[in-house]
Parts: structure tokens; C-alpha cells; sequence
């Protein structure tokens, strides 16, 4: 299976960091640093979308989404037409939790609020495009297809997280989670511990704590090289 970790990475590896950079007017080891918490945040929200409205999920990225806007460059993506709906995009994942993804992107990055904001506005449509390539790339044609492949990309996030250091809550643990599915419109059932964690990670009520995962999730994800040489800029 066309893995979306990698399809990702290249994208951002392939001069990706550098637009967010020459965009935001930040330096790239903040910004990829920002890179590293934001995209598992939004993998883990379209995950959480995906186990509470598969369908509709499903019918969005088939729609609207086939892959063709990681052609073009950060911000605009050449004028793709998904370029400009980034806000309602992150603003549709995140919801009432938006600030504390933010913030969390932020203490990984060191980069202002305003930035992160920005940073998430202009990745939103990169990352619908990438799980848009993935479903193509993979033959997926259904709602539960779809959540496979998004719980099989939590699920190695979840194994990175579990298997060793940086995992949120703090310390090691001592094996790896299994993968994450979510067959069809079915919630994930996993307890909280390993790949699990993106289960609930925008469900609780402390906000401080969202805040800190998001920071530990993207020190992880650097760490274990899940996102290609993203690391090696940070």
C-alpha cells in the first residue's frame, strides 16, 4: 500500500519546507520543526473525522481531492482551486480545539502563534491532497477503505510514539501499539497508550494537555525520521 507518510514527506523534502519558510519569513528549522507536529495533528483529526462521519470524509477527498495540488507550490499550489479553502479546512478538523493544536505546534517550533496559524492554513490542502494521491494510488473506493488507510498512518505514528522515547504522557513504552483501524464508521476502541493517543487527542478537556502532546507527538515524529529528512532540517 502507497504509504501517505512517504507521500508526504517527499512532498515536503521536494522544496516543500523551504516555500513554508519563504512564506512565513521564518527560518527552516523552526519551520520544520512546526511541519513535524502539524501534519500527524491533522492526520490524527481526519482520523477522528473518519470514525465519526466516514461517509462524508470518504465523499470530500474523493470529490474534491485527487492529489493534482502537490503539484504546485505552498501557499497557492499554482492556483489550485483547494489552495484557498485551507482556513475552513483546519477550522472543520480542529473546531473548538484549534488553538490548543496551535499552541502545541508553536512550543514544538518556537514559532509565533500568528505563524502557526498561518503554517496550518497553507498545509491543510497538502495534506487533503496527499490522503486524496493515497486513496487514488491504493485503489480505495469506500468509506471503510479510506479508514484503513488513515489507521494504518496512525498506527505507525502510534508505533514511533510507543516504541521507544518522546511519547506523550511521558517516558518510553515498553511495545509498540498495534495499528489503528477504523473499519468503516466504527470509533477506534484502543485504550490510550502508544498509537491510541490520536484516538482522543482532540477529545479531552484540557486544553494544556492537547497542547503538550502535539508538541511531544512532532518531537517523536522528527525523531524516529517518519516524515523522511524532515529531521535532518530541524
Amino acid at each position: 500500500m502507497s504509504n501517505l507518510l512517504d507521500i508526504l514527506s517527499q512532498r515536503l523534502e521536494n522544496g516543500g519546507v523551504q516555500d513554508f519558510a519563504t512564506q512565513l519569513r521564518t527560518d527552516e528549522t523552526a519551520t520544520a520543526k512546526a511541519l513535524g507536529a502539524a501534519v500527524p495533528a491533522m492526520l490524527a483529526a481526519l482520523g477522528r473525522q473518519g470514525s465519526r462521519d466516514g461517509q462524508g470524509l470518504f465523499d470530500t477527498i474523493a470529490r474534491d481531492h485527487d492529489g493534482s495540488i502537490l503539484d504546485g507550490a505552498a501557499p497557492t499550489y499554482g492556483g489550485h482551486p483547494q489552495a484557498f479553502r485551507g482556513a475552513g479546512t483546519v477550522e472543520h478538523l480542529f473546531g473548538a480545539r484549534q488553538r490548543a493544536v496551535a499552541q502545541g505546534v508553536s512550543r514544538a517550533s518556537g514559532l509565533s502563534m500568528s505563524k502557526v496559524m498561518q503554517l496550518m492554513v497553507m498545509l491543510a490542502p497538502m495534506v487533503m491532497g496527499a490522503v486524496g494521491k493515497a486513496r487514488s494510488k491504493n485503489n480505495v473506493e469506500s468509506p471503510g477503505g479510506l479508514g484503513d488507510l488513515l489507521g494504518g498512518v496512525l498506527g505507525r505514528l502510534g508505533e514511533a510514539l510507543g516504541g521507544g522515547g518522546g511519547a506523550p504522557g511521558g517516558g518510553a513504552q515498553a511495545n509498540p501499539a498495534p495499528p489503528q483501524t477504523f473499519p468503516g464508521n466504527a470509533a477506534p476502541t484502543q485504550s490510550r497508550s502508544g498509537g491510541s493517543i490520536f484516538a482522543d487527542l482532540l477529545d479531552r478537556d484540557d486544553d494544556g494537555q492537547i497542547a503538550d502532546d502535539v508538541a511531544n507527538i512532532g518531537a517523536a515524529v522528527l525523531g524516529k525520521g517518519l516524515l523522511g529528512r524532515l529531521a535532518s532540517r530541524a
